[in-house]
């Protein structure tokens, strides 16, 4: 009788917590699932191991002015993580105070800058700042970039 009842609230504690998490993201707004995407691609190029860096991406991303796809970002992310040495030598944020999201049904928009920063000795230094406008299409009620245009507004690309 005791494992039961063990057992019965183990299981509610798991739906309790698992249905709150559910709860959670179904009342976050579109805006918050955007920038939850651009954070999880600068968790991961952040990353030693990148690991499906492309994931944020559609499979028809296209960047604008150089063409690229989403299997070429992929390779080179990977190469370079894998060529760059250990520590990992870059290390990008995003500009929140320079982050605008706007979301229009199934399409959006947001428009920003990353700044990539490089290890010199044991400092960081900001070396580039990227801006970017990347267009957004939900996708099965996930939202992923299919187009990007950026600029570069400082410095230089450091790799």
């Amino acid at each position: 009788m005791n494992r039961r009842r063990i057992g019965v609230g183990v299981l509610l504690a798991f739906l309790f917590v698992g249905g709150g998490f559910t709860l959670r993201n179904l009342l976050r707004s579109d805006e918050d699932r955007i920038r939850s995407v651009l954070e999880t691609m600068v968790r991961r190029f952040n990353a030693p191991d990148p690991g499906d860096i492309g994931e944020g991406f559609s499979e028809d991303f296209e960047e604008e002015g150089s063409g690229l796809g989403r299997e070429d970002l992929e390779r080179g992310m990977l190469f370079l993580a894998r060529t760059a040495g250990r520590p990992f030598p870059y290390q990008v944020h995003l500009d929140e105070e320079d982050l605008l999201i706007l979301v229009d049904g199934d399409e959006a928009t947001a428009e920003g800058a990353a700044v990539f920063d490089t290890l010199r000795g044991s400092e960081w230094t900001e070396t580039w700042r990227m801006g970017f406008r990347l267009e957004f299409r939900k996708d099965n009620g996930t939202w992923r970039v299919y187009r990007a245009t950026t600029d570069t507004q400082s410095g230089r690309r450091p790799f």
